[in-house]
C-alpha cells in the first residue's frame, strides 16, 4: 500500500506519478517495467518514490486499483440501480459482456492487467496486490449471497467455497484471454464470456 506521503501529495501530483507508472507498465508490462525509468518519467527523486511506494510491485497495485476504480464504481452502480433483482443469471452475462465491451474500448487496460500474468499467481493474494484481490472476492461473494437470496445460487456448499471455486475457474479464463486478447475481435470475446459464465453457472446452479 501506498505510504500517507503519497496522499498528502497535491492530486495532480499523484495523478502524474501514476500516469507515468501506467505508461511503463502498459509499454512493457510488470516484469518489462522499469522502476528507474517510471521515477525519471514522474520527475520525482528515487529516495521520494521510495518514501511513497515500497517498490515496484507496489506500485503497480496501486494503478491497477486506480485504473479500475471506474468498474467498481459501475458495479455499485448496478447493485444499487437493483439490475440483480431480476433474472440473477441473465443480469450476470450482461454484466460481463459490458465489462468486455468496456476493456476493448480502453486497451491500455487490457495491457496493463497483461502485467498479473507476469506474477505467481501466489503473489495476487498477498502483500501489495492482496487488496486489490480481495476487492474481487468480495464482489464475487457479494454476488454469490445475491444469487442465494433468488433461489439462482446453490446454498449447500460453504460461501467461502463456493468463492474459490468461481475465482478459479474466473482468473484461468482472464489468464488466457489476457494473452489472446490482441488477435480477439468483440464477437469472439463475447463467445469467450459466454463459455466462461456457462462454466460457471453450471458450477454455482442449485
Amino acid at each position: 500500500m501506498p505510504s500517507n506521503r503519497f496522499f498528502k501529495l497535491k492530486p495532480e501530483k499523484r495523478a502524474h506519478i501514476l500516469a507515468a507508472a501506467r505508461a511503463e507498465f502498459v509499454a512493457h508490462g510488470f516484469d518489462g517495467a522499469s522502476y528507474n525509468r517510471i521515477i525519471s518519467a514522474a520527475g520525482v527523486s528515487k529516495g521520494a518514490m521510495y518514501y511513497y511506494f515500497e517498490d515496484k510491485l507496489d506500485l503497480y497495485a496501486t494503478v491497477l486499483a486506480d485504473a479500475f476504480s471506474e468498474v467498481e464504481a459501475a458495479w455499485a452502480q448496478e447493485f444499487d440501480q437493483g439490475l440483480f433483482d431480476r433474472d440473477f443469471w441473465a443480469a450476470v452475462e450482461v454484466l460481463a459482456l459490458r465489462q468486455i465491451q468496456w476493456m476493448l474500448t480502453e486497451p491500455e487496460l487490457v495491457a496493463l492487467s497483461r502485467g498479473l500474468t507476469d506474477l505467481d499467481p501466489a503473489m495476487l493474494r498477498t502483500g501489495p496486490l492482496g487488496q486489490f484481490y480481495q476487492g474481487i472476492v468480495g464482489w464475487i461473494g457479494a454476488l454469490v449471497v445475491k444469487g442465494q437470496s433468488q433461489g439462482a445460487v446453490r446454498d449447500d456448499l460453504p460461501g467461502e467455497l463456493l468463492v474459490s471455486i468461481l475465482m478459479g475457474v474466473g482468473e484461468t479464463f482472464d489468464r488466457w484471454w489476457l494473452q489472446e486478447a490482441e488477435g480477439m475481435d468483440e464477437e469472439a470475446m463475447g463467445e469467450m464470456v459466454q463459455t466462461s459464465l456457462d462454466i460457471m453457472r453450471r458450477i454455482a446452479q442449485p
